[in-house]
This record gives C-alpha cells, sequence and structure tokens, in this order.
C-alpha cells in the first residue's frame, strides 16, 4: 500500500482503530509492586486479516502481532491483534489523534497517561502521586469504552 501523505497514513490508521481498534489503560499484575498491579497503555488493532494488521507493522515500523482468540461476530474465524509498546503509542497516536472520530477522547486520556508515568519515571515514582493522578484516566477510559456514554463527532 502505497500513501501519498504522512496525513492519509495517519487517517487511514485513525478509521482502523475507530472501527477494530481499542485505546485504553489497563491494570496489569505485577507482584513486584506494593500495590500488586502497574498501569499499562493499551493500543491495538484486532482483526481477522492477519495480512492488514501486517501492512499496519509494515507502514509504521512497529507493533506486535498475535491472535486473539476467536472472533465475536458468529463466524468462529480466528482473529489477530497488532498491539503497540509505549514508546510505540507515543509515537504514533500524537499524530493519529486528530483523524480519530470516535475515540478522540480515550487518546487524549492515553497519551496524558503516558506524560504522568515518564515524568515520574524521570524523577523516581511517588505510587501514591501516580497512581491519583492515573486512577481517573483509568475510570473515564473504562466508561468510554463501554459504551455507557454516546460519542459526538469533533467539530
Amino acid at each position: 500500500m502505497i500513501f501519498s501523505t504522512l496525513e492519509s497514513k495517519y487517517s487511514w490508521l485513525a478509521g482502523l482503530l475507530d472501527a477494530d481498534g481499542y485505546i485504553g489503560i489497563s491494570q496489569h499484575k505485577d507482584r513486584k509492586s506494593k500495590r500488586q498491579f502497574s498501569w499499562r497503555p493499551n493500543l491495538k488493532v484486532v482483526n481477522t486479516k492477519k495480512i492488514l494488521l501486517e501492512e499496519i507493522k509494515r507502514q509504521f515500523g512497529c507493533g506486535t502481532i498475535s491472535t486473539s482468540g476467536k472472533c465475536n461476530y458468529g463466524t468462529k474465524k480466528q482473529a489477530y491483534q497488532i498491539s503497540f509498546s509505549s514508546n510505540d503509542i507515543r509515537k504514533i497516536l500524537p499524530e493519529v489523534k486528530r483523524f480519530l472520530v470516535i475515540k478522540s477522547r480515550q487518546s487524549d486520556l492515553l497519551l496524558a497517561m503516558l506524560i504522568i508515568t515518564a515524568d515520574h519515571r524521570k524523577r523516581g515514582y511517588d505510587i501514591d502521586f501516580v497512581d491519583s493522578q492515573i486512577t481517573p484516566l483509568w475510570e473515564e477510559v473504562r466508561i468510554l469504552n463501554s459504551g455507557r456514554l454516546k460519542w459526538k463527532i469533533n467539530q
């Protein structure tokens, strides 16, 4: 696939994220942490066409492709996902964000989470402070991703 501009490449990925993607923050079990979990950023696209995910990886030069169980649309097809590391997200999401329609707010919250964790990694962690900053972001992302709120098109 050849894109005529970087904008077209980023808008293509934004469309895939809005349709088949997930932008979120999760709590990951972490026995090394005194609170028994750590925060994890999530940016992924799930699809039954592995070739599509391979194209994303080729276009952006990053991402990890893995199986993602069976598709839940009744077809029982194998689903795949491409997921991105924190550093990949820091590189890609700011460029893609302006083209997102449905998941724009989730992208804002995820980028805010990454700023908080990067800042505190440099200065040394105060876990309670980090949690107090990230927990409201995590809660809002969970509500947005649950579909309990209706989305609005940014104008």
